[in-house]
């Protein structure tokens, strides 16, 4: 018997048909899966879905690690020294040595200041700030500078490269947020620091000052000032 065009999906036997009186109750044939058919399909799709899910965050996961190198400390060798005399057309590089030599390997040892407050200010999105603050903020890389008289080359966590020529003017260097700055480094005398000043970011909305220099402990510090927004990493001299 059929239910009808309205519900010709209910099909049943005559056998399921019990009359009494002038009430027919139908009663629904049962699949030979068994009751347990659809929720086993439920199941198997509510695995599928959830393995899904799971590669997915894990690969959320690897960008959000590659991001790191590539965000706040920006994974990408500056121009060389030379290449950077040569694009401003010095015949020569400023002369005689820096008074302080920066010189080593070091890793880093201890961060001060708000760096959540510094990274959001200089763009740095939720997702890589929140990686970021797990991996404490870079807290046990590595860092090195290299010098010959008054070029340095500095590298610093993870392996963001620049590298400059104290005293001489029309240069670049890579930024935090990956931008491109012209820069004059300067030695200050007092301080024994080297100072990179009036560094345009977000397309010269922001100001960034960078200074290097060897702290009361002989740590050798990376400062890097925001408008009030101060933070300083630390290093301690690999032996």
């Amino acid at each position: 018997v059929s239910c009808g065009p309205v519900m010709s999906c209910c099909t049943v036997r005559q056998k399921d048909l019990v009359w009494e009186g002038s009430t027919t109750e139908i009663k629904p044939v049962v699949s030979p899966q068994g009751t347990d058919a659809i929720p086993r399909r439920c199941l198997a799709a509510l695995t599928i879905v959830t393995l899904v899910a799971v590669a997915a965050w894990q690969s959320l996961v690897a960008y959000l690690l590659a991001g790191v190198s590539a965000g706040l400390w920006l994974t990408r060798p500056g121009p060389s020294a030379n290449a950077l005399v040569a694009r401003a057309g010095a015949t020569s590089v400023p002369g005689g040595e820096l008074p302080v030599n920066f010189a080593g390997k070091y890793v880093m040892v201890r961060l001060d200041g708000d760096m959540e407050a510094f990274a959001e200010m200089v763009g740095i999105p939720w997702a890589a700030r929140a990686v970021m603050r797990r991996m404490n903020w870079g807290v046990g890389n590595k860092a090195e500078v290299t010098q010959n008289g008054r070029k340095l080359r500095v590298v610093m966590p993870p392996k963001k490269t620049n590298d400059f020529v104290v005293g001489m003017t029309s240069q670049q260097i890579f930024l935090p947020s990956g931008e491109i700055s012209s820069v004059n480094p300067q030695f200050d005398e007092g301080r024994q620091a080297i100072v990179l000043d009036n560094l345009k970011m977000k397309g010269g909305s922001l100001n960034l000052k960078i200074e290097m220099f060897f702290n009361v402990e002989g740590h050798f510090v990376e400062s890097l000032q925001v408008n009030d927004q101060v933070i300083q990493r630390c290093f301690a001299r690999q032996i």
